[in-house]
């Protein structure tokens, strides 16, 4: 199910439309069109642009002073222009999220429909696009920006409430979180659930029974994930395995996931990625790892979050880190990228220290190199989170000082799945 949805305040909402109204009156020069990857893209000055994708619904939009990005399912995060969608802010207003019923749709929905008549209306000259676009192909592209911003005019909060509900079926759990460059990937199950379930600092997975699905479930699966992104689906250009551990499934289901994926969807250029827990996984060797490859997986995510033994026990995790070493070696020698998280704000006062100073050395170990990442990850129930994010920021300097490997940080409670 979606998580819970806090509500546009009436205030917001109406000062949102109150925007829409003064920017709609304004007098313009041009309109800006372009095609982006999987639909297209709208700007009109003063501070009005919108994004839809290949079935018309929106994906970004701002209006005057507000900016809003829609979730896969159908919610929305809103924020004023001196906030940011990922929860920053220079004023007193910070990221909110709004559930798929949300009145902030209706407001998008006007926006598409004054662009509408604007482009309909606008002088040859007064709309913007690339040059060199021959007659034939500019009337082709007004003609797809018109079809498609008015099946944006025509979706309101009914239909993304309908969304919302189709996604609770195509995703038989949430898909609670991803990492933060992979986050416009689609995102296929294999399985649900966790095959460990017994880290103390996981909200999601506790407690949650590992099922790797068969074959008519995976099927239906796909079917779901078919109908319901539909053209949308061409904005993605990342796969992502889902659970929590999609690497724990066997290798014959895989292949065979990845296969029926390419059929239908075709190759995704950026590859695919998911999570692996070593300690609950078939024990892949080099060419295993390389026949995965091949059939398209380029990054797999491994959870160490500290090497400070003390800490590993308080966090539900598994003492031996040789499974974890041994995976990523193999990795690394198959031509994939390994992705390790690294958990701050969890440790005590007295450990932090020894918490910094044994992870940073057990990721150089390593060998890791800059196609690898490190995703340091300040704990969403930090009883500091000030401080969980000051010991990020310093794991990821003294890492810098002994391995060449990416290292971003990123906090979890402000990850959404976008469209």
């Amino acid at each position: 199910m979606a998580s819970p949805e806090l509500e546009v305040p009436p205030p917001l909402a109406r000062e949102g439309e109150r925007a829409l109204a003064v920017a709609v009156g304004t007098p313009v020069e041009e309109i800006r069109l372009r095609e982006v990857a999987g639909g297209i893209k709208l700007e009109l000055a003063p501070a009005r642009s919108l994004r839809l994708d290949a079935e018309g619904r929106w994906i970004t939009a701002r209006i005057g002073p507000w900016m809003l990005r829609r979730r896969v399912d159908g919610g929305i995060v809103f924020a004023r222009s001196d906030a940011s969608l990922t929860g920053q802010t220079g004023g007193d207003i910070v990221a909110r999220d709004a559930p798929p019923d949300s009145s902030w749709h209706r407001v998008v929905a006007t926006l598409a429909a004054s662009l509408r008549a604007r482009l309909r209306h606008a002088a040859p000259e007064a709309i913007e696009e690339p040059p060199g676009v021959p007659a034939e192909g500019r009337t082709r592209r007004l003609a797809r920006a018109d079809a498609l911003l008015a099946r944006a005019e025509a979706l309101g909060p009914p239909e993304f409430l309908a969304l919302s509900r189709e996604f609770d079926r195509v995703y038989a759990e949430p898909v609670p979180i991803l990492p933060p460059d992979r986050y416009r990937d689609l995102v296929v199950l294999p399985a649900t659930g966790c095959p460990h379930a017994d880290c103390t600092f996981c909200a999601w997975y506790q407690d949650a029974t590992f099922r790797a699905f068969d074959g008519p479930t995976l099927e239906t699966h796909l079917d779901r994930l078919e109908a319901f992104f539909g053209e949308g689906l061409r904005a993605r250009d990342g796969l992502f395995l889902g659970s929590a551990s999609a690497f724990s499934v066997s290798d014959e289901r895989l292949l065979l996931l990845l296969e029926r994926v390419e059929a239908r969807f075709g190759a995704f250029p950026r590859g695919a990625a998911g999570f692996l827990d070593p300690h609950h996984a078939p024990g892949r060797d080099e060419a295993a790892w390389r026949s995965l490859r091949q059939a398209g997986v380029a990054l797999v995510v491994v959870g160490l979050e500290t090497a400070h033994a003390p800490l590993r026990e308080r966090l539900g995790k598994p003492g031996d880190l040789s499974e974890l070493g041994r995976n990523v070696q193999a990795l690394r020698q198959a031509g994939i990228a390994a992705g390790i998280t690294v958990l701050t704000g969890a440790s005590r006062p007295e450990e932090e220290e020894a918490h910094r100073r044994e992870t940073v050395a057990y990721l150089a170990s390593l060998g890791l190199t800059r196609r690898d990442r490190v995703y340091l990850s300040p704990w969403d129930r930090a009883p500091d989170p000030a401080a969980a994010l000051r010991e990020a920021e310093a794991i990821g300097r003294a890492l810098g000082q002994v391995s060449p490997v990416t290292r971003s940080t990123y906090a979890l409670n402000r990850y959404r799945f976008y469209a």
